[in-house]
């Protein structure tokens, strides 16, 4: 486990992902960030589609 020293403390990474709000709060932006860009991937491939089968 990375350990860093600072000011004679060790200071444990995980500790400070706490501190900072976890892991959950960049998974969410990072979701959030990402949604549109999937939305527009499947719309596009089902434009594609459409247009292949002639539907559209």
């Amino acid at each position: 486990m990375y350990r860093e020293k600072r000011n004679d403390e060790e200071l444990n990474i995980n500790d400070l992902a706490m501190i900072n709000g976890g892991v959950a709060p960049v998974v969410i932006a990072v979701g959030v960030v990402a949604t549109p860009f999937v939305l527009g991937a499947i719309a596009g491939g089902a434009d594609e589609y459409a247009r292949k089968r002639g539907h559209h």
